[in-house]
């Protein structure tokens, strides 16, 4: 499927948003996971502005793998614009789980796709290969997280960053 659509973005790109957003929703209609990953086996098959346009808007997915697939594509094959998407996405994933969490539960009992899309976000703007992620982006990105798990992470990318280019 994945190199059938790949093939579909290089031949005839106005299609293959149509085609892979077909795909993405398989699960509506009861097919296996394997939509699951067609959006990352697609974007390394074949890149192009009309596969960031479909990444971005799976960043909006109700499915936690969706969006995690989503911001890994973005994170790795996307364009400098695609930071924007990721940060939108980050910020409205953080009031959003601000806001439903209880009053008694602690930060670390989100939901399992909560974890899921606070990992994938997180990991994606820290690491994203379009765009520098220096220790003003890296705690931005700590203040979104409501993990500690996850804020430990950034703090250590924190500590460790090097501005330095060594050859």
């Amino acid at each position: 499927q994945a190199a059938l659509l790949a093939y579909f973005g290089r031949v005839a790109p106005s299609t293959v948003g149509e085609y892979l957003n077909k795909a993405l929703a398989a699960k509506d209609r009861g097919y296996a996971g394997c939509f699951h990953r067609v959006l990352k086996d697609v974007a390394e098959l074949h890149m192009s502005a009309e596969v960031e346009e479909v990444a971005t808007a799976a960043l909006d997915s109700e499915d936690s793998e969706v969006v995690a697939q989503a911001a890994s594509v973005l994170a790795d094959y996307g364009s400098a614009d695609a930071e924007k998407a990721l940060w939108r996405r980050f910020e409205k994933w953080h009031k959003e789980a601000t806001q439903t969490r209880s009053a008694e539960l602690s930060e670390e009992k989100l939901s399992a796709d909560q974890e899921k899309i606070e990992n994938a976000l997180r990991q994606a703007l820290s690491s994203g290969q379009a765009w520098l992620s220096d220790p003003e982006k890296l705690k931005r990105v700590r203040d979104l997280c409501l993990t500690e798990k996850s804020r430990d992470a950034v703090d250590r990318m924190i500590t460790g960053w090097d501005p330095q280019i060594y050859v």
